[in-house]
C-alpha cells in the first residue's frame, strides 16, 4: 500500500520523505500524506495527486484554495486528521513518560499549579489531557509556537469537560472556541479545537 501512497505525493513530499535518516519515520510520512491527499481529494472530488498546498507564514500546510481547512497529527504508528469548514487543530499523543519538569517549561502558571497537586498515573493522564489541547490551540490559530504555550490555559482534569478558559488578547476566547477530547486508543489521546462553536466529530478509521 506504501506504493500506492508514494504516488501521490508531490515531488517536494517525496524529497521531504527521503530527507528522513530513519526508514521508519520516512514510510510513516508517506503513509500519512498519501491518505492525506485521499481523503481531502474525496472531500473535494479531486484527485488525490492534483492537490496544491501551501504553507502560511508559521509553515502551517494548508490547501491553496482553502475550500476546506484540515489539521493533521501522528505519534508513534498512530495518525489522524481532522477536516472542517472553518480552521482547525488537531493533536493526538501516545502516553509515555515525561519529566515532571516539563509543563514549568511550556505550561501556564494556572495550568502548572493544578499539576503540581497530581502524582503517578493521574499526573500523566492530565499533562496529556493538557499538552494535546493547547497543542490543538494553537494549530487552530496557525501560529505553531509563535504563540506562546502560556498565554492560554485549558481544562485537564479528568472531570472536566474539555476547554479554552484563556486566551491572551481574546477575552471572550472561553465562549468562542470549542475544544473536543478524543480517545485514540487505550494508550493515545488527542484533542481537537476551533474558535468556532456549535460543531460536533464524525470519527471515521482506515
Amino acid at each position: 500500500m506504501l506504493h500506492v501512497y508514494e504516488r501521490l505525493l508531490s515531488i517536494e513530499e517525496r524529497l521531504r520523505a527521503g530527507r528522513f535518516v530513519f526508514p521508519i519515520l520516512a514510510k510513516r510520512f508517506i503513509a500519512a500524506h498519501g491518505r492525506l491527499r485521499q481523503i481531502l481529494g474525496e472531500r473535494l472530488g479531486l484527485g488525490p495527486a492534483s492537490l496544491n498546498f501551501m504553507t502560511n507564514a508559521y509553515g502551517k500546510p494548508e490547501l491553496i484554495d482553502r475550500q476546506v481547512h484540515f489539521s493533521l497529527s501522528h505519534s508513534g504508528d498512530l495518525a489522524a486528521l481532522a477536516v472542517a469548514a472553518f480552521p482547525i487543530g488537531l493533536d493526538i499523543e501516545i502516553m509515555r513518560p515525561v519529566s515532571r519538569d516539563l509543563p514549568d517549561r511550556y505550561f501556564s502558571a494556572i495550568e502548572r499549579d493544578g499539576l503540581r497537586a497530581l502524582h503517578g498515573e493521574t499526573w500523566r493522564e492530565a499533562f496529556f489531557r493538557c499538552w494535546t489541547r493547547k497543542e490543538a490551540v494553537i494549530k487552530a490559530l496557525g501560529m505553531g509556537l509563535a504563540f506562546p504555550l502560556a498565554d492560554f490555559d485549558v481544562s485537564f482534569g479528568n472531570d472536566e469537560a474539555a476547554a479554552l478558559t484563556r486566551l491572551a488578547g481574546a477575552p471572550m476566547a472561553a465562549t468562542e472556541w470549542q475544544v473536543h477530547h478524543i480517545d485514540v486508543s487505550s494508550d493515545c489521546v488527542g484533542a481537537i479545537a476551533a474558535a468556532q462553536t456549535g460543531w460536533s466529530v464524525t470519527r471515521h478509521s482506515g
